[in-house]
């Protein structure tokens, strides 16, 4: 699905490249000033070994710096983010506040700065679809998943819409998925022993549809829907995930409060450590209020970065 105007992602994904893994240190010194610390205040030169998350499977999710999609235009934004160490990013919108902007041109600045666009948020529609193919896109998807009513054939008929959806991208070599907040953990209406996500991955068709788990919310909702554990689905379902938030906040009862990876109480090293596979899926930082960050969210997305690549593993 290259249209000649530069390195496909297929080509990108087999040469194995990991474009700005190289500068990762000049540009966290950037963000975080040249104490050469973690964000938590450990030397790099401690860390040994693997990380649990490969740098060149490590992205953003573009809803983490929409400010600076608004603001500043895809162009510094992605030369920026991948001067972080960023490989790829996901979408949550293709319009930027410094001027119209097409799917196609917005491939050629990904391809410029060494990034690859991974999936998105959105409808599933035909426009989506095609995005997703200017875009060289493996992936197009939705963080909507309330059916028209939540008994079991209300969930049923969602299964049937997103494979149909799914079966109409594969066409043009697209796989659809799911963004999942927080509705699919509860149960069915009439079958409390039975969870909306359990019918969702029965009933999709692996080849056509795809999950996206949101660590955070995974952990977030069992205070509203108790009894599940998101490390379950995922090692009974390991290739239905190909693609990961990786997002950290509290959760204790309260409101969502988020924070930069690392700096919550999400159980990073347990989860990782049990759904082994980390080369199977993109994990992509997403901070739903960085922008709210002191020092900006571009600052969020570094030290948020520097924790997947770097405090996984000690």
């Amino acid at each position: 699905m290259n249209d000649g105007g530069g390195i496909s992602r297929r080509k990108f994904l087999g040469a194995g490249a990991i474009a700005g893994g190289g500068t990762i240190l000049g540009a966290s010194n950037a963000f975080a000033g040249t104490s050469g610390l973690d964000v938590k205040g450990t030397p790099f030169s401690n860390y040994t070994g693997d990380p649990y998350l490969p740098k060149n499977l490590i992205g953003l999710m573009l809803y983490t710096v929409r400010d600076q999609v608004d603001s500043v235009g895809f162009a510094e934004v992605f030369e920026t983010v991948a001067g972080m160490g960023y490989t790829a990013v996901e979408f949550a919108g293709y319009t930027q506040g410094t001027g119209d902007i097409t799917p196609k041109q917005i491939r050629k600045l990904m391809e410029a700065n060494g990034l690859v666009g991974v999936g998105s948020h959105g409808n599933l529609d035909d426009a989506a679809i095609e995005a997703a193919v200017a875009l060289d896109m493996p992936y197009t998807g939705t963080a909507f998943e309330i059916p028209r009513d939540t008994s079991t054939a209300g969930w049923e008929q969602l299964a049937a819409d997103y494979n149909a959806f799914g079966q109409k991208a594969a066409k043009h070599g697209v796989r659809g998925y799911l963004h999942i907040h927080g509705p699919a953990y509860g149960p069915v209406a009439d079958n409390p022993d039975i969870r909306g996500l359990d019918i969702l991955l029965e009933q999709t068709d692996p080849k056509f549809f795809a999950f996206e788990m949101d660590i955070y919310w995974a952990y977030f909702f069992r205070q509203t829907f108790p009894g599940y554990d998101p490390i379950t689905w995922v090692k009974d379902n390991r290739d239905r995930f190909p693609l990961f938030h990786v997002k950290d906040g509290i959760h204790d009862g309260g409101e969502p409060d988020f924070r930069d990876v690392g700096q919550g109480n999400v159980p990073f090293e347990e989860f990782f450590k049990s759904v082994k596979g980390a080369r199977k899926s993109w994990y992509l930082n997403e901070r739903d209020s960085a922008a709210d960050h002191p020092r900006g969210s571009f600052c969020s997305a570094q030290a948020s970065y520097l924790y997947m690549r770097y405090g996984l593993r000690k």
